[in-house]
């Protein structure tokens, strides 16, 4: 569950202009999830929280950053995607690993 939580809160990036909005629409989900689930809401929620405020890589329009260097005209639309999917997809598993690995050593219980 965690792993197609953080995938799915990863590329809705693609539909949320912002990674404000995004918190306050997918954070109260996520808590809900985890507790009809049974799993430990840190858990589901802390590496939500993280890839949505970390990695808003999809598209130019998320950040200011992404803005910014968009209007350089150095880099066109469809490279946001190109690049953003691939290190979107490498912080889920990374995230995913240190959730499942690093966390239980640490204390926190799933």
């Amino acid at each position: 569950i965690i792993i197609a939580m953080l995938f799915i809160v990863q590329f809705m990036h693609i539909v949320y202009t912002g990674t404000t909005g995004m918190s306050n629409a997918f954070i109260p989900i996520v808590l809900s999830i985890a507790a009809v689930s049974g799993v430990n809401p840190i858990a589901l929620a802390m590496p939500a929280g993280m890839l949505i405020a970390a990695y808003p890589l999809l598209t130019f329009y998320n950040t200011n950053p992404n803005q910014l260097v968009y209007g350089t005209e150095m880099v066109e639309f469809n490279d946001f995607p190109k690049v953003g999917i691939i290190v979107c997809t490498l912080a889920c598993l990374v995230y995913t690993v240190c959730v499942l690995t690093y966390w239980p050593m640490a204390g926190l219980q799933m």
